[in-house]
């Protein structure tokens, strides 16, 4: 088993002076590394293990030397988001009980509300100059480094005797759910892409995932793994992808399908304008088979394959890479198939933990190498999810599926209350709960619009009774959760309506909303 950290320092070793990162200008692997050695000599030995060491930075190449650095230390990292809201942030430090925290210039500002909350004094990695704005020395360790002219340790990389790292996925009781992920979880993911996608040191692949969003770690390390260079995407031209591919000469683009989707709508991808594609990598929501198919004309060398897999699967374990002559099958449905599993895993369609009939419905589990051992620190959400039996270690994806006639996976939505937004895994329950302490009523929930199948944003659905005004309701929000979960729109009903059991009911309040009998919606 080769963890994730070796692969690049081959990659260091093999190709010194190729480009690892362009962000404003090309890093060299070997420059990466410096910043790498910097970072990590400010670090303190890790302590038992697990030991966790939580990152805020950019998705530039001293960000990526801060990721590198912790896990040369012998830390698996915790990505926090920087446009996150302090709380978030605050409760995902608190429930990895992280020891370090690397925090870059930009993100320097908030450091104080996000320390605030911790019971415990935690070391604190300062890159560059920038000031804290709050006295944190009382009680945490502050030490500065300088990635770009600072001495570099002399030590050899630590073991990672835990998991590489560790990410949250919106969780269902108001706080976010852990999900640590291995090093062997992640190696037999990265041999899989590497069997599945030739790439090599010429290639220039996109990286347009957020670090706390798990898709961001094919982006680093099956590009650092084949020598090839990683150009991230801003936010702003993540707005116009062909103009950056075309900029680049990108050869490799990974990105959820609602990207490409926003492109074609701006009819920027005509016929031919992406020809230095050769892989088109989708994941994270369903691909509908018309974005694909004006995809695939704009970059007509490319392959395209349609990638599937939960934060609790490591990254994405099935896939579908449509053949040439009938790409655009898609079965009646609208949607391309998520296709087989990769080498080494394993999935079955259930009901009720029994293998239904070949072309029905069930939930898909999974097993392999890839799946992950559960919670971190939640014993009993690990034992809803995940079944160990005779057969095997599986996880219960809560996904609907089907096999269609040539035994290719088919998804069909949800068994519960999850959904996504953007690629990002939204758990309704949370949204929800966190809307009810904002409008302090129990009456509330969010609904998802303008449908739960491929949902652009949320809606605060509140009575009358609501204890806050609508613009009180939504910045509450805003102050809690991230920002593709905050409700866009108010919706004030007299009532909402209840099933039998007198459960709040969604998509009755959905179906309300949709033919217009709400009183008040607010953006």
């Amino acid at each position: 088993m080769i963890s994730p950290l070796e692969r690049v320092l081959t990659s260091v070793r093999r190709f010194p002076d190729h480009p690892a990162v362009h962000d404003d200008r090309a890093v060299s692997y070997s420059a990466l590394l410096a910043r790498t050695r910097r970072i990590a000599a400010a670090l303190p030995a890790a302590g038992p293990a697990p030991a966790l060491g939580a990152v805020l930075v950019a998705r530039n190449a001293t960000g990526y030397a801060a990721l590198l650095a912790t896990m040369w230390a012998g830390r698996a990292y915790v990505p926090l988001n920087p446009d996150y809201p302090a709380g978030r942030n605050a409760a995902m430090l608190l429930a990895s009980g992280a020891d370090t925290l690397i925090v870059d210039e930009p993100a320097v500002a908030g450091l104080g509300r996000l320390t605030a909350a911790l019971p415990h004094p935690i070391t604190i990695v300062l890159l560059g100059g920038g000031d804290p704005g709050v006295d944190v020395t009382s009680r945490h360790h502050v030490v500065r480094a300088d990635p770009v002219d600072g001495v570099p340790t002399r030590h050899d990389p630590a073991d990672l005797p835990g998991p590489a790292y560790l990410l949250f996925t919106s969780g269902t009781t108001g706080t976010p759910s852990g999900v640590p992920v291995s090093p062997g979880n992640v190696a037999a993911y990265l041999d899989a892409v590497a069997g599945r996608h030739d790439l090599g040191p010429g290639d220039r692949a996109s990286q347009t995932f957020e670090l706390t969003f798990d898709l961001s770690v094919h982006d680093m390390f099956a590009t650092w793994q084949s020598g090839a260079c990683l150009h991230p995407l801003s936010a702003r031209a993540l707005l116009q992808p062909a103009a950056f591919i075309r900029r680049h000469r990108l050869t490799t683009w990974f990105s959820v399908p609602s990207a490409a989707a926003r492109a074609g709508g701006l009819g920027v991808l005509g016929p031919g304008v992406l020809p230095s594609l050769r892989w088109s990598l989708f994941c994270g929501e369903p691909l509908i088979s018309r974005v694909a198919a004006t995809w695939q004309a704009a970059a007509p060398s490319a392959t395209l394959d349609n990638l599937y897999g939960p934060t609790e699967a490591t990254i994405a374990i099935t896939g579908y890479q449509p053949p040439a002559e009938s790409w655009r099958d898609d079965d009646g449905n609208g949607v391309l198939p998520i296709g087989w599993p990769f080498p080494g895993q394993s999935t079955i369609v259930t009901a009720d933990g029994e293998a239904v009939a070949p072309g029905d419905t069930g939930e898909l589990w999974l097993s392999g190498s890839q799946v992950t051992s559960g919670y971190w620190a939640d014993p009993g959400r690990t034992a809803d999810r995940f079944v160990t039996r005779a057969d095997g270690h599986w996880f219960r994806t809560g996904d609907l599926v089907h096999r269609d006639t040539h035994g290719a996976l088919r998804f069909h939505g949800r068994v519960d209350d999850q959904i996504k937004i953007g690629g990002f895994r939204v758990e309704l329950l949370e949204a929800d709960h966190v809307l009810r302490t904002a409008c302090d009523s129990a009456d509330a929930l969010t609904v998802p619009w303008p449908d739960a199948t491929a949902p652009r944003y949320l809606i605060a659905v509140v009575t009358r009774g609501a204890g806050r005004g609508p613009d009180a309701i939504l910045e509450a929000c805003a102050r809690t959760l991230p920002r593709y979960m905050v409700p866009r729109r108010v919706a004030v009903l007299d009532e909402i309506p209840r099933n039998p059991n007198g459960k709040l009911d969604r998509k009755a309040a959905a179906a309300l909303l949709e033919k217009g009998r709400h009183d008040v919606v607010l953006s």
